[in-house]
């Protein structure tokens, strides 16, 4: 009698032991069938099991997953600490093995010849055999999609496959089209196609019929085999780092994981390096390549407004450029990271704002509803304080707010809003992409979802509504992300032959951040923050683990944080005490803090969750709310 170790798809801490029938064949790899306490579960052979008692049948097989598959998920097993068989979850396919249509993509003729600094990095990749991680660091518009397709090209003649990774799906269709008229047909992974049409991308990268895949952070289990380049695009983007549910891996750092086990190359492109890559260049694990210079256009010039002392949403220098840059035909992107019409409403008398009654938050203020952004509960806005019976008023802004002035200013000029809100259908990025390609969309204004990837030689004009909300974060990463996504917002301008002009208003106008935007002194601004963090002993000098207890019962996830924290070993631990966002969608939160010296390892218990207790344990987490 034959025994395999199975990671089955569940949350459950271990592998299982499942027993052959006879007359199957069963290897390291394939995607098998098993029963799990009556149900049908998929889960991956990993080699030869222990015999036990009472033991199950496999029911039937799936597929098979490559062997350099297979190292990836244990590799993430154990570097993340999560689940063997969730580790697995998004490597296997959704369904059995069906013809879809293939993809096509028209190769152009002309190729686009590089420049020297392009010519520098290319050749320097290229000349590279094997495992190495390349940052290539370019200022906005200085053409490092070319050098990732002249190296994509290169790869695919010698035969091996290509994986491009980018941190939004929002910039797929834009790159997809880059990539179809240079290398080919390719196909896409992400979370937004249907299930059919992530089976049928599954198996046709399976069985080898395409050699390029583009997507999300999900691509990078793409079940290709003998991957030769890995491309993350926007490396710095914390949209890399998956959240819920696990595995809770970062999609930039398993691309490098899977480049070791490839002997791969891996290209980290950005124009605002992590401090994670940055730190990695200085101690000598990854190479850096410069791109200074744009391929067209100039830098954009930037341009701060102090705000203080001011009201309303516009300064009279940002409608002014608004103006000018209409005037001149060209097209323009309005920055604000908060969506909705204003970020809560609060009693003119009492001072009573009004929460979500599930999550300690307060309700943004949508027209004719209030939201909860985390739990989605609403509600009609009450016209008066439930407190006291004074009058509620809106309080800030959001993009709902900004688009309503915008039409009030500017009625006959077509404004789209980008936001969670706006971009729900499937097709709406296409669509977003072609309005402003095809210069039918003149003003955009948007959430995060526009600060990187649009390549669109019209816009002349950006501006920053408010770089406050972006500074003030509450987060040890703060000043780091807030340079990098105004510095990305500011670079969508002047790709055309004008040049662009970038507004920031501010009420922090002599915030370092802010002087390193306008002056684009990026070393200086990263030297300083190394220096702050190896100060503080954080990230990239140390690692830092996050466990969350969640509880229907405030008493008892307190109780279970405590008894978690006894039985730790290994690290400088603080906590348990209440997250930041002590109670989400009637779960009350308590959370971990464990800090790791470079190279450290800890030790705790299996940590498994039930219906009304849930164990989250973050390795490098990026959300610390």
């Amino acid at each position: 009698m034959e025994w395999v170790r199975v990671a089955v798809d569940a949350n459950i801490p271990h592998v299982l032991s499942y027993i052959v029938p006879c007359g199957m064949e069963v290897k390291r790899g394939d995607v098998v069938e098993v029963p799990l306490k009556g149900v049908k579960r998929r889960g991956v052979v990993l080699g030869p099991g222990e015999e036990g008692e009472g033991g199950k049948e496999i029911m039937g097989g799936v597929a098979s997953l490559p062997e350099n598959i297979v190292r990836l998920g244990e590799g993430v097993i154990e570097y993340y600490g999560c689940p063997p068989g969730l580790a697995f979850s998004q490597m296997l396919p959704p369904g059995k093995r069906k013809e879809g249509v293939a993809p096509e993509g028209k190769i152009e003729s002309r190729k686009i010849e590089l420049n020297e600094e392009q010519k520098r990095a290319y050749e320097e990749i290229v000349a590279h055999d094997g495992f190495g991680v390349f940052l290539l660091y370019g200022v906005t518009g200085s053409g490092k999609t070319e050098v990732y397709l002249h190296v994509a090209r290169k790869v695919l003649e010698s035969g091996r496959g290509v994986i491009f990774l980018v941190p939004e799906i929002s910039l797929i269709p834009q790159l997809k089209e880059r990539i179809e008229k240079s290398l080919g047909p390719c196909e896409e992974y992400h979370s937004k196609l249907s299930k059919k049409e992530r089976n049928v991308a599954w198996w046709r990268t399976r069985e080898g019929k395409v050699r390029v895949v583009v997507g999300a952070r999900m691509a990078v289990f793409a079940p290709m085999e003998d991957v030769g380049l890995i491309v993350v695009d926007e490396e710095h983007d914390p949209s890399y780092k998956q959240e819920d549910p696990a595995p809770r891996y970062s999609g930039r750092d398993v691309a490098v994981m899977r480049g070791k086990i490839e002997g791969a190359r891996v290209i980290l492109g950005t124009a605002t390096p992590s401090l994670e890559s940055y730190y990695n260049v200085a101690v000598k694990k990854y190479k850096m390549l410069r791109l200074t210079r744009r391929i067209s256009g100039k830098m954009p010039e930037v341009e701060v407004v102090d705000m203080r002392g001011k009201k309303g949403v516009f300064s009279g220098k940002l409608l002014k450029e608004l103006e000018r840059s209409i005037k001149e035909g060209g097209q323009a992107i309005l920055f604000l990271n908060r969506r909705g019409f204003s970020p809560f409403i609060q009693c003119e008398d009492c001072g009573m704002v009004v929460m979500c009654p599930r999550c300690n938050v307060t309700l943004t203020y949508h027209k004719r509803l209030l939201m909860c952004h985390h739990c989605g509960y609403t509600m009609p806005p009450p016209e008066f304080c439930p407190s006291c019976g004074g009058m509620m008023r809106w309080v800030g802004y959001g993009t709902q707010r900004v688009e309503e002035e915008l039409r009030e200013h500017f009625g006959d000029v077509v404004i789209k809003r980008v936001d969670a809100d706006t971009m729900k259908r499937k097709g709406d990025l296409e669509a977003l992409y072609r309005g402003l390609k095809e210069k039918e969309i003149r003003v955009v204004v948007g959430t995060s979802m526009i600060t990187m990837g649009l390549d669109i030689p019209g816009v002349n004009m950006v501006g920053v509504l408010n770089a406050d909300q972006l500074l003030n974060f509450p987060d040890f990463r703060a000043a780091e992300r807030a340079y990098q996504v105004l510095s990305q917002v500011a670079g969508r301008a002047g790709r055309g032959e004008v040049r662009g002009k970038v507004i920031i208003q501010t009420r922090m106008p002599d915030s370092h951040v802010i002087r390193a935007v306008k002056e684009r002194k990026y070393a200086t601004f990263y030297k300083q923050e190394l220096e702050i963090r190896k100060s503080l002993g954080y990230p990239p000098f140390t690692r830092f683990v996050r466990i969350v207890v969640k509880g229907r019962k405030k008493e008892k996830a307190e109780e279970v944080a405590e008894r978690i924290r006894e039985k730790i070993s290994g690290g400088e631990i603080r906590g348990p005490f209440p997250c930041p966002i002590s109670k989400l969608n009637n779960w009350y939160r308590f959370q971990i803090l464990i800090k790791l010296k470079r190279g450290e390892k800890i030790s705790f218990p299996p940590l498994q969750s039930s219906r009304d207790l849930k164990i989250v344990v973050d390795v490098d987490p990026v959300d610390m709310l």
